[in-house]
């Protein structure tokens, strides 16, 4: 699936919060069914592995394109770097 994360999410996602981050509420926006935002998530295990959640399914760094990117966009995003936070697409299996 092909999650597009845009301007206005990085607007409206808030820092440090993996329900309400920009790359959560794409994924919301994708899946197109009515999801609670807390229902999916965005963090690292152990701060090591890319976890996505949606609803009971998880999604780990070897099903998502472009894992890298999306850390570093975590990063960026969590500590203030805006510039470089800007908006990009992803696969996710």
């Amino acid at each position: 699936m092909k999650i597009n994360i845009t301007q206005k999410d990085i607007d409206n996602g808030m820092a440090c919060d993996e329900y309400k981050c920009p790359i959560a509420l794409a994924i919301k926006r994708a899946f197109n069914k009515g999801v609670d935002t807390n229902e999916v998530s965005v963090s690292y295990e152990d701060g090591q592995e890319l976890i996505i959640r949606v609803g009971t399914d998880y999604h780990h760094q070897s099903d998502i394109d472009k894992h890298e990117h999306i850390g570093n966009f975590i990063s960026w995003f969590d500590n203030g770097l805006l510039d470089s936070t800007t908006p990009f697409t992803f696969n996710l299996s």
